[in-house]
């Protein structure tokens, strides 16, 4: 199996983070559609791969008697529309607060498909499209949550 952890903070704060987020997955209707220009790996090329993936998760959130975990987060996992090559992911989206914005955090793992040929696959190029993909979900749901919250400051602050 391979591992993946990838980090990014948002301007979005913890309070609202974590409803932020289910919102969202439940807004595309539990498929998100993840997509990787060729470029971000180094590539020269305006191509690039997408695939939709199926996503069911389950929030953790804090609860009275659990206040010393200093986090929040869902466990997620997705499947491949379609099916096809591509690898299955479980993880966790853990959501920790950070001087008035959050620290989103994706880290989980997925088994390459297609047995020795995909983890040679993997070896070479895979793993590099499975991080950049994550990196990528991960800006989405930051620009996600802080367009929400953007929204929401707006129609509660006082008109001059």
């Amino acid at each position: 199996m391979t591992q993946i952890r990838e980090t990014i903070l948002t301007a979005s704060p913890p309070s609202v983070a974590l409803s932020g987020l289910e919102r969202y997955i439940e807004s595309k209707q539990h498929v998100l559609r993840l997509a990787v220009p060729l470029k971000s790996l180094g590539l020269p090329s305006e191509l690039g791969l997408t695939q939709n993936v199926r996503v069911s998760f389950s929030s953790q959130r804090r609860g009275p008697l659990s206040t010393r975990r200093r986090y929040e987060g869902m466990s997620l996992e997705w499947v491949p529309e379609g099916g096809g090559p591509f690898p299955a992911f479980e993880g966790n989206l853990i959501l920790r607060p950070n001087s008035g914005q959050t620290e989103l955090e994706l880290k989980g793992g997925y088994t390459p498909p297609l047995g020795e040929i995909g983890a040679a696959f993997d070896a070479v190029v895979g793993s590099r499209i499975a991080r950049a993909t994550i990196r990528i979900l991960l800006e989405n749901l930051k620009a996600a949550l802080e367009e929400e919250f953007a929204t929401f400051k707006e129609a509660t602050q006082p008109q001059r």
